[in-house]
């Protein structure tokens, strides 16, 4: 088969054909890396990106040949389209879940791409149009398809706001961890996925490139984050199930038959403010609520729950306040004065200069650097 290569931009092509190799070396190295940290969700993602990929390679094929749709491969591509956002869902859902298990309503997304398999099956067997090329049904399905999409990026975009507030219960570093890098590229489906749709109804090379280079930028910021992330639940098998409580709030002191007698309240409290003082376990920059519960020999939904309850604060607020009242000493100490900000932030717990000067300034209200300045002054 000959093609006339006049007729085709092969600047294009080459773009194309570049961004199909990156989303291929995405697919291996997200496949590479569930191995090591958040199995399941990369695992998910994974297919995420493959499916992205085998897009990208139909729209390669596209330009060499109009009759692309009676090939297996776009077969192929056509049966994956629900298929992606679901493993985008799935992967949201899974990094985010201490136990990882479907609910009834998340199997229930899965009808509209076997419905869609069976419809498409139907026709390419049956060596029909496809839906997506009948001019009287494409645009319904464009419809249905785009709701569904926008249906799953909010849902996903509401899972991991909760995630990013449940996650302070259990540690008092959240830096990427609170998968605010995951919910910033939700956006990025919405155009990967979006683009094959809105830039159908255009012949314009122009509006295709511009989309094509966005997506080409939003792998490359897909494939930094990936590359970066951190296991989200860090711990024992066995801790799992309590971690589950903690982030669900499911823990009761009366569902267990302990019932806090206001002396006992009183007693626990001074027991975690004496090992607070004497041990120090917020200079840890790794603390996490499950090893102050193991330094304490208590339950960690048990700690979780009186620190809630009784100190009225979440983990991370607990434990950061501790860590600002460590570098207001610091800061003020002129044996330390050579310390820069970041050094400050290091001797008093804190991972990153970022956290640490977020959050000196929503509890004081002035930043460190300013605050030393004002004592300084004073």
């Amino acid at each position: 088969m000959s093609y006339d290569f006049s007729d085709i931009d092969i600047v294009f092509v080459i773009f194309l054909s570049t961004k199909f190799g990156i989303s291929i070396l995405l697919t291996a190295i997200t496949f590479t890396i569930s191995k090591k940290v958040n199995n399941i969700a990369n695992k998910w993602l994974t297919v995420f990106i493959f499916g992205l990929s085998l897009v990208f390679l139909v729209d390669i094929l596209g330009e060499f040949n109009s009759n692309i749709s009676h090939y297996l491969l776009f077969f192929c591509k056509e049966i994956i389209v629900f298929l992606i956002p679901i493993s985008l869902y799935l992967a949201v859902h899974s990094f985010v879940k201490p136990i990882k298990n479907l609910t009834r309503n998340d199997v229930i997304l899965f009808i509209p791409w076997i419905v869609d398999i069976l419809l498409k099956s139907f026709s390419f067997f049956g060596k029909k149009v496809f839906i997506t090329e009948n001019k009287l049904y494409q645009p319904w399905y464009d419809i249905l398809f785009i709701a569904f999409c926008i249906f799953i990026l909010i849902k996903s975009s509401l899972i991991i706001s909760r995630h990013q507030k449940s996650i302070k219960y259990l540690s008092a570093d959240v830096y990427r961890i609170d998968l605010k890098w995951l919910l910033y590229l939700l956006l990025a489906p919405t155009i990967l996925i979006f683009t094959e749709i809105i830039f159908s109804f255009s012949s314009s090379y122009t509006l295709i490139s511009i989309a094509d280079i966005i997506e080409f930028l939003l792998l490359f910021y897909m494939g930094y984050h990936i590359v970066l992330q951190k296991e989200i639940f860090p711990y024992e098998k066995t801790q799992l199930e309590n971690i589950d409580k903690v982030i669900k709030h499911k823990y009761q002191p009366d569902t267990e038959n302990l019932r806090l007698s206001p002396l006992k309240i009183e007693e626990t409290k001074s027991f975690i403010l004496q090992y607070m003082i004497e041990k120090q376990p917020y200079l840890e920059s790794d603390i996490t609520l499950p090893k102050l519960a193991f330094g304490l020999r208590m339950k960690s939904h048990f700690l979780s729950y009186f620190i809630n309850n009784y100190f009225h604060k979440n983990f991370y607020s607990f434990i950061n306040e501790y860590r600002v009242e460590e570098s207001k000493k610091i800061l003020i100490d002129p044996k330390k004065k050579h310390l820069n900000m970041l050094g400050v932030a290091f001797e008093s717990g804190f991972n990153s200069k970022t956290t640490f000067n977020t959050t000196f300034k929503k509890i004081t209200g002035v930043s460190p650097s300013n605050y030393r300045k004002q004592q300084t002054t004073n």
